[in-house]
């Protein structure tokens, strides 16, 4: 028992002089750090906090300071990381102790809204044979990541369709259906293909027997379609920009440049591709014999009140009806009502860049009949034949 006693005031007379002597504690410093993740995946507006252990565990300064490698992309505080848009970062923690450092990769992915419904502009439609329509799908919500849209046909053989703009080939009932790519989302479009009219040549006593009405036209009283010169489809903004034959970034033409073509070849006039079996643009001279040949009167026509020019031959009295359509420059139909503006075949020999064009307006008197007008605008055909 005595040597229990003994050593025990032994161990508090040591303990006395450590305390007496006033030294503080060894400090515990950091030696690494380690994060519960080394990379993570995010999409846009998802938050995750990435856990940190300090080692050792008795290190007396555990204080851990974060940042990242571009803000733009996730931000950081406290651990807690914030995915800001698609991208990659780098995302630190590093001891203020000893500046020792972990790092997590994140990968942030944009957002994904799924689609949700699909509709079409119209449910039915008619078109002319030759003729081109444009269907626009409407894909929900507006902010979908995937709004691709694929298209068919229900019979290639009377009408296709691409990216919405369906061909009219023959004539028939097709179904034209839009499918989303996220989800198989469907509408459709009854379309049906109209055969065009049997052309009435009209004789007024001259070289070429002019049409009855314009191409894209049912009666002599429509206006029928517009067309840039050398083109052969219809199409609603006429500028250089979508001008076939030119380079809209340059302005270089790339047919019909003077040098090369003067008169339009038949696959890129609209009459010939229309109607074939002869039918074609007039040329210059045609059109100069037509107007040297027959009076010129405005007036209302007789089957409808439509506005236009009624020209009758002096040789037959025979007559033509020609709507005052107007023209198309850029997105803007020009003075319909009171101009008619058609193209001839013919290539300007002043400047490449346009074609004549016969130009007939309420004061026709004033103005020379054939004009040059650029060829990227959208003007009339009336076909001839011989």
């Amino acid at each position: 028992m005595a040597t229990y006693s003994l050593a025990a005031a032994s161990v508090l007379a040591a303990a006395a002089i450590l305390v007496s002597c006033g030294k503080d504690p060894v400090a515990v410093p950091v030696s690494s750090l380690t994060l519960g993740e080394t990379s993570i995946s995010l999409n846009e507006g998802e938050t995750k906090t990435l856990s940190v252990s300090v080692s050792p565990e008795t290190a007396d300064n555990k204080l851990v300071i974060w940042s990242t490698s571009n803000a733009s992309v996730a931000r950081v505080s406290s651990g807690e990381v914030t995915a800001v848009k698609a991208g990659n970062a780098v995302i630190t923690a590093k001891s203020d102790d000893g500046g020792r450092t972990a790092v997590c990769n994140v990968s942030v992915s944009a957002l994904r809204i799924s689609v949700e419904s699909l509709s079409l502009d119209c449910s039915s439609i008619e078109i002319m044979e030759g003729e081109q329509a444009k269907v626009r799908a409407v894909v929900k919500p507006d902010n979908a990541t995937d709004r691709k849209v694929l298209w068919t046909s229900s019979d290639e053989n009377i009408a296709t369709v691409k990216n919405g703009k369906i061909s009219a080939l023959h004539p028939g009932i097709v179904t034209v259906t839009a499918e989303t790519e996220d989800g198989g989302f469907t509408a459709s479009c009854e379309v049906t293909v109209l055969a065009l009219p049997e052309i009435v040549p009209v004789d007024l006593g001259l070289s070429v027997r002019w049409a009855s009405w314009n191409v894209g036209a049912m009666a002599p009283e429509e206006p029928g379609g517009f067309f840039a010169w050398g083109e052969t489809q219809g199409k609603k903004g006429f500028s250089w920009d979508t001008y076939l034959w030119g380079d809209g970034s340059t302005g270089a033409l790339t047919k019909y440049t003077g040098s090369d073509k003067t008169v339009l070849d038949p696959e890129d006039d609209p009459a010939a591709v229309r109607f074939g079996e002869g039918w074609r643009m007039p040329t210059l001279q045609e059109c100069e014999e037509l107007m040297s040949n027959c009076i010129i009167s405005f007036g209302n026509s007789e089957n409808n009140g439509a506005r236009g020019f009624i020209l009758t031959s002096k040789k037959n009295g025979e007559r033509l009806f020609f709507p005052a359509a107007g023209c198309y420059k850029g997105n803007t139909l020009k003075q319909p009502g009171s101009v008619c503006v058609f193209w001839t075949s013919t290539l300007s020999a002043e400047s490449p860049a346009c074609a004549k064009a016969v130009s007939l307006t309420q004061e026709f008197y004033y103005y020379d009949f054939i004009q040059d007008e650029e060829r990227c605008m959208g003007l009339t055909v009336r076909p001839v034949i011989e």
